[in-house]
This record gives structure tokens, sequence and C-alpha cells, in this order.
């Protein structure tokens, strides 16, 4: 059987922590602001089991601001180059995971 063709966009990481579990959580976001700054809160209060990986699609509202996210537990920020939407970040996501 031929191997598919990788098609994860270009990306850049920013690795907060190393990594701690085994585990992960992926979640896509572009211009999320206080929502997704809640739903991490909540996460850390109920001490979360996984890394969590945020794979940021472009946001310009600083939702994604690195000190803040640190602040909140989370592993790594992937931030999309490349063109694509929602699969695309999905697809750096699961890659960064798996690597």
């Amino acid at each position: 059987m031929k191997s598919p063709t990788l098609q994860v966009p270009d990306f850049e990481i920013t690795e907060l922590f190393p990594k701690r579990t085994k585990y992960c959580v992926c979640i896509p976001v572009i211009n999320e602001c206080d929502r997704i700054k809640n739903q991490l809160s909540k996460m850390k209060k109920n001490n979360l089991l996984a890394d969590i990986i945020i794979a940021d699609g472009g946001s310009t509202d600083k939702s994604v601001d690195a000190d803040v996210l640190k602040s909140l537990g989370v592993r790594s920020l992937l931030v999309k180059k490349g063109p694509g939407k929602l699969s695309a970040q999905l697809r750096m996501g699961f890659y960064y995971a798996l690597i």
C-alpha cells in the first residue's frame, strides 16, 4: 500500500511546558477571546490529566497570548502559517501530538 503524503500546513510551535503526560487535548481556536480563557481555567481547576495543545488559526484578538496560556497550564501553542481552515488546524495539532 502506498503511503499518503502528509498534508500539514506550516506552523510555528511555542512550547510552554515539557510533555507531562502521554495524553493530550488539542483545541483549535480562532479569535475566541474570553471563551477559551474561561474554558482553560475550568480545565485547570479540575486538574485535567492531559497536556493541552492550542492550535491557533490566526487569531488577532490576543486570545492566544503565550503568557496567559502558560498561566492556564497550556503545554504548547501552535500557530498556523499555511493555508487552510479548521481541518488544517486539526491536522497540525494531531501531527504535533504524534511527533
